[in-house]
């Protein structure tokens, strides 16, 4: 899957259904653009944010490759691999919702232990999962552990 087809579905979307995933903390940008803070990853562009403190996900210019979330007011940890690539990004948030990764940049294990007590997801994220046949990450923590060593972000 690429940005293009995710960008199809949401339009796609009644504008209900659209807010319902805005409020998921999924809000696809209209275009692909650098993430405007000093944070962000350079050579990434910003495909979606959470509406909140400017935090955003961006993947390599070219789409291909590790899904970076910016939490640009973490100064510790600004940056955090949260996907091999577009689906495996959606499938980490697909029960969750993405409001809630933010907290990875502060906190790993008071973000992860609640997260892997989710047992239903929102019927917004359930209609987003059967679309691109998206299934839920089984172990948050080791999957998030395995990006950051497969992926290390001084590369990036």
């Amino acid at each position: 899957m690429n940005f293009a087809e995710l960008q199809a579905y949401v339009a796609s979307l009644p504008v209900e259904e659209r807010e319902a995933l805005n409020n998921e903390g999924l809000r696809i940008h209209d275009s692909l653009s650098p993430g405007g803070y000093d944070s962000s990853p350079p050579g990434y562009l910003a495909f979606a944010s959470t509406g909140g403190d400017g935090v955003h996900f961006s993947f390599p210019s070219n789409q291909f490759g590790p899904v970076v979330m910016t939490v640009p007011m973490a100064f510790d940890r600004p940056n955090i691999v949260v996907g091999a690539d577009l689906k495996d990004f959606l499938s980490l948030g697909c029960m969750y919702g993405f409001f809630v990764l933010e907290q990875l940049g502060y906190n790993d294990d008071l973000t992860i232990d609640p997260m892997d007590a989710v047992k239903e997801a929102s019927p917004a994220l359930q209609r987003l999962s059967r679309h691109f046949g998206l299934r839920p990450w089984p172990a948050v923590g080791i999957h998030l552990a395995a990006l950051q060593v497969a992926h290390p972000i001084d590369r990036i």
